[in-house]
């Protein structure tokens, strides 16, 4: 890529950084791609899942060449480093630009898929200085927590078509063929709570936070640890020397983002040198299972007033279970 094509799409993705996209609420960026590709002279429909398709005529003499597509999505995964003030539907990300990298102060990019927007918004408003046969633009809402706008969008727009280039990866000169899959599993369960055993004495706030997360789709593969999950080892490590009862257990940033933090309150008839002895056993099956992946982990314990209630003995077991077994 060179540098003015380089300049030209950045510049494209330092506006779209302006606009708040967290999926479910595409409602400002959706209408932005509209109106920006209207000023461009094209025919542009939004439809009701907010989707934007857009046609760009074939130059002079490539009116008989294949109709080709050019999809990104529109939305982003919206996360913030602990501490930082943000607000996902009305703030900006503040770009951070280095000699060699783009980055966000304090929060994720929004360069998945801001940067594939980017691009194909860069071709439609240069076209004219390239020879090119019709090009229909499709950009989505809601890639990141459902593909409703990818399942919803009429069927019409691919059925004249013969190729789509979906501009969604990370790695340059190199053009995958294939498709990930995903499912999504919303559970619920009505939990019992009751009082602390009275032979449980000490109460405190166990916080495991530090990690590296990342895309769980890119970053699946990369060996990094989910809090979550070592939150349930913590626990079990905690079993094997005493009794606790958790008052509550929270954890993890959005859906498709590897946790990187969580926490619990409780009850235990462990003293704070016991939790702390778990503690760094818990960080040296980190550090032999994740091979040093995970350098910046850290375990903290906050003696904390007593909760008045608990989870009951079969949800706190069934709590254990679903997070032993779940991949």
């Amino acid at each position: 890529m060179n540098d003015e094509i380089l300049e030209g799409v950045l510049d494209e993705f330092k506006k779209l950084a302006e606009i708040p996209r967290p999926s479910k609420h595409e409602e400002k960026i959706s209408g932005y791609l509209q109106k920006y590709l209207l000023s461009l002279g094209f025919d542009v429909t939004q439809d009701q899942h907010k989707n934007i398709i857009a046609e760009i005529p074939a130059s002079e003499g490539k009116e008989d060449a294949p109709l080709t597509i050019l999809q990104a999505h529109m939305d982003m995964v919206c996360v913030a480093r602990a501490g930082v003030e943000y607000n996902p539907l009305t703030d900006p990300i503040k770009l951070v630009r280095t000699e060699e990298f783009l980055q966000a102060e304090g929060t994720s990019l929004g360069a998945d898929d801001g940067i594939g927007v980017a691009e194909i918004l860069y071709i439609a408003k240069n076209h004219e200085k390239f020879s090119h046969g019709s090009i229909r633009i499709v950009f989505t809402a809601d890639e990141e927590q459902g593909m409703s706008g990818a399942t919803g969008i009429d069927a019409k727009y691919f059925q004249d078509t013969k190729f789509l280039i979906n501009c969604d990866t990370e790695n340059y000169n190199e053009i995958v063929v294939g498709s990930a899959g995903h499912v999504y599993v919303n559970f619920r369960k009505k939990l019992e709570f009751v009082e602390p055993d009275e032979n449980l004495k000490n109460s405190f706030r166990v916080k495991i936070f530090g990690l590296r997360g990342g895309h769980s789709g890119t970053e699946i593969a990369s060996n990094r640890a989910n809090a979550i999950k070592l939150m349930k080892n913590f626990m079990r490590l905690l079993q094997a020397g005493g009794n606790l009862q958790p008052s509550y257990c929270m954890g993890g940033e959005a859906s498709n983002v590897i946790p990187t933090s969580a926490e619990t309150v409780i009850v235990t008839d462990l003293d704070l040198e016991s939790l702390q002895e778990c503690g760094e056993r818990l960080k040296k099956q980190v550090e032999r299972n994740f091979c040093g992946a995970e350098p910046n982990l850290r375990i903290e314990f906050e003696q904390v007033e007593r909760p008045q209630k608990v989870f009951s003995t079969k949800d706190f077991g069934e709590l254990l279970s679903l997070l032993t077994i779940i991949h």
